[in-house]
Formats: C-alpha cells, sequence, structure tokens
C-alpha cells in the first residue's frame, strides 16, 4: 500500500467512556438531561481506543486539541449554523 493511501484512525489516543461523553456534553449544552443507566448490549466493546500510528507515520498527523476543546468547538459550530 503507498503512504498517505487506505484507512486512517483518527483519535486522541486515549479512551474515553460513554459515562464521560454524555457528561461532557450536558457540561457544555449546560443541559439539565439526567443520564439513564441499562444493562450491556450483547457484543458491543467493553472499550476501545482509536491507534494513531499510522497517521502519525505516513502523514505527521497528530492531535493538535484535547477531546474537550473538539467538543466545544463542535458545539459552537453547530450554533453558527452550518451543519
Amino acid at each position: 500500500m503507498n503512504k498517505g493511501s487506505g484507512a486512517y484512525n483518527i483519535g486522541g489516543g486515549h479512551t474515553i467512556t460513554i459515562q464521560q461523553l454524555a457528561e461532557n456534553i450536558i457540561r457544555i449544552t449546560k443541559s439539565k438531561s439526567a443520564l439513564i443507566y441499562d444493562k450491556n448490549v450483547s457484543g458491543d466493546a467493553g472499550h476501545t481506543v482509536a491507534d494513531t500510528r499510522k497517521a502519525r507515520c505516513d502523514l505527521g498527523w497528530k492531535p493538535a486539541i484535547s477531546f474537550n476543546q473538539g467538543q466545544e468547538n463542535y458545539k459552537q459550530w453547530l450554533q453558527q449554523g452550518v451543519a
């Protein structure tokens, strides 16, 4: 495969739980939503993390902002009506 071709995983290189994701969304949107917990769905992965080594090696890519800042930027982008 040629350099710069194929699929690339893009991520921050660390795990985030669904709970952390939900809590962060609630925080940045100032939502009054409550989290509801249920049983795990059969077949769901216990955890995942993007292996970004290929993107780093082939493209020189590395995360430039934190997960929290990325979510904040996304919220602002949505508020601008771009979506």
